[in-house]
Formats: structure tokens, sequence, C-alpha cells
């Protein structure tokens, strides 16, 4: 035991020393001497940890009986003829569970790292589909740095060597066009939240001017309306449709006041834009939650 440890030591430290032989390498060809060297030790280690007892003593043993029969088997004395055929059938059956062993291991290992991977993904956009949901009808600053957050985050994540190669290998063609077809429709969402956002704030500053009060009669049911309609699920509901058409119709008769038209023109170009943004936003968010759902179970069949 006292062996085996001081050779853990030695072999864990020589491989942190063994960096030091970098420093008579050109410079490219050092850094990727020290991260091959990192990699080495990790892997030894995570090996050291959960197999060399269990290689040394199955493996190691097996090999050891195996060698030892075909030097001494044809050897021995008449009274030890009787384990001629035991010694070979113990040393092929205790090689044979170890093959055992380690194959099952690793069919369970990829299982589970496939499932994780898997699960993972499904569960990263799921979290991205819940603050797109969250985002209406009201926009918070908070949710909408939360969804740049995680846009950036997964963007990145994907195209990160290891993350990019588990989903090459675990993931079909199909499914991997799918899961790119969803995160173009999270940054349509994006783009959409920002413009309504900006439409939003624009349409709050016109008519928190003084028309809101002394304007035309149809200008403050408009806002008043359109101010409650977009708690809704539509906000361009009928009573809004039907003053913007009104006023519609005032502008092209010219019946307003010349000093209140870039306002009332501002105010009605501003609540219909909103109005469409809103609503575009809203498709692109069930979109999304339907290719996402088609993508759930199509994984669940194929993960099962």
């Amino acid at each position: 035991m006292v062996v085996f440890l001081r050779f853990n030591f030695y072999i864990e430290n020589n491989l942190v020393n063994a960096t030091k032989l970098s420093d008579f390498l050109p410079p490219l060809m050092r850094v990727r001497y020290v991260r091959d060297m990192k990699k080495l030790k990790n892997i030894f280690l995570a090996w050291y940890r959960n197999w060399f007892w269990v290689d040394l003593l199955a493996f190691g043993s097996g090999t050891l009986l195996t060698m030892l029969y075909i030097k001494y088997g044809n050897n021995l004395s008449p009274r030890l003829e009787a384990y001629k055929d035991i010694w070979p059938n113990i040393s092929t059956e205790i090689i044979g569970v170890w093959v055992s062993v380690r194959v099952i291991d690793s069919i369970i290992r990829n299982r589970d790292e496939r499932h994780n991977v898997r699960d993972r993904v499904v569960a990263n956009l799921n979290f991205i589909m819940k603050i797109c949901q969250d985002l209406l009808p009201d926009f918070y600053s908070w949710q909408f740095n939360d969804l740049k957050n995680e846009i950036i985050w997964f963007g990145e994540k994907k195209k990160a060597p290891k993350t990019s190669k588990q989903l090459k290998k675990y993931f079909s063609s199909e499914e991997q066009a799918t899961i790119e077809e969803i995160f173009q429709i999270i940054l349509t969402i994006e783009k959409l939240t920002n413009e309504a956002i900006i439409g939003g704030e624009r349409f709050n500053q016109l008519s928190d001017s003084k028309i809101r009060y002394s304007g035309p009669e149809e200008i403050q049911s408009l806002i008043k309306l359109f101010r409650q309609s977009q708690n809704t699920e539509s906000p361009g509901n009928p009573e809004v449709n039907h003053y913007l058409t009104v006023i519609e119709h005032k502008l092209k008769n010219e019946e307003y006041d010349t000093n209140l038209l870039t306002e009332i023109q501002g105010i009605a170009q501003s609540v219909s834009v909103h109005i469409k943004q809103l609503n575009e936003l809203r498709l692109t968010i069930h979109s999304l939650e339907n290719n996402l759902s088609r993508f759930r179970q199509r994984i669940a069949e194929n993960t099962a």
C-alpha cells in the first residue's frame, strides 16, 4: 500500500513539474505542450481514482497467471498435474470478467453522458423560453438583460470545442438543425423585444405631453385605452383600432389644429407601430413554444 501511495505521489509531482520542460520549446509549442500535459495529468488521475485497483487486481493478476502458465505450465510435477487444466481457466476467466466490466462501464458512461448532454440542452432552451414568456405584457430591463445574457452564454457554449463535439456526437444532424432554428427564433425575439421597448418609450414620451389632457377626445381615449390594452393578450383591440381609424380619417381631412398636428401624428403612428411590434413578438414567442415543444418530444422519444 505504501509503495503505491509513493508511486502516486511521484507521478502527480512529475506530471506537474514536467511542464518545466516547456521552457526549452518555442512559444506556440510551449502552450500546446503545457495544455497537453495538464490534460494527460487529469486523464491519469481520473484513471487512478476509478480504475487503478480494479485493473491491478483483475487484469494484473489474470495476466500474471497467464504468463506463469505459459512459462511453467508444461513443467508441473506429476502430483500437480490435476491443476494444469484449472490454471488457464482461472486466468482467462479473470481477464474475461475484467474486459466485461470495462466494456459495460464504457457503455453505461456513454449512455449517461448522452442523456445528460441532451437533457442540459433542452433545460437551457426551456429556461430561455421562460424568460421570453415573462417579457410580456410589461417590459422590465432586468428581464431583457437576462435574455441577452442567456443568449450570449448559450451562443458561446454552443461554439465551445467540447460542447460542439458533444452536439455532433449526441444529436442527429436534424436535431442540430432544429437547435439552430430555435436559437435563431430566440435571436429574433431579442431583436423584436428591443424594438418594442424603444417603441414603448417613444409612445410614453409622446403621450405624456400636454396633449394627453388638452388634446382632442379621441387622442385622450386612444392613449388611455392603449395603456390598458398593453396588459392584455392583444393590444390592437377593436376600440383602439376604432380610435386609430378616426384619427387617420381626421388627419386626411386636415381637421386638427396645425399646432397639434405633429404630436397627434406621432402618437397615432407610435401606437400603430407598437401594436405591430407587440403582436409580432407574441407570434414569435408562440412559434418558439411550438418548435421547442416538438423538439422536447423528439428528444424524449429518442432518449427513452
